[in-house]
């Protein structure tokens, strides 16, 4: 894994990379990808399919401190403020998955 562009547009590029490293075995490349997304300004945290693909990559890799990323992240950005309505299935995917990772 090498970072390929310093400004990737949206969440679902993430996601499809996460995905992508997963395919190929690279889980300890998707933590240095989620760490490089939290770094990163400008890309947009709002409830779409390319975010819930995104958590469900690193949850399916067992990749604890990424997903415990991502919901700092996701906090950090406004998760649970008026600014940014998390969607059901997204809350319901990232609560199992960090129970389950513990």
């Amino acid at each position: 894994y090498s970072r390929i562009n310093a400004t990737w547009p949206s969440l679902s590029v993430y996601a499809e990379m996460a995905l992508t490293l997963a395919r190929n075995e690279k889980a300890e490349d998707m933590d240095r990808l989620i760490c490089d997304l939290e770094t990163e300004s400008g890309v947009p945290w709002d409830s779409d399919k390319g975010l819930i693909r995104l958590i469900r990559a690193v949850i399916g890799e067992d990749r604890r401190e990424s997903t415990v990323r991502i919901y700092e992240m996701l906090k950090r950005n406004g998760l649970g403020c008026s600014g940014f309505k998390a969607d059901e299935y997204m809350v319901r995917v990232l609560s199992r998955g960090l129970k389950r990772l513990g």
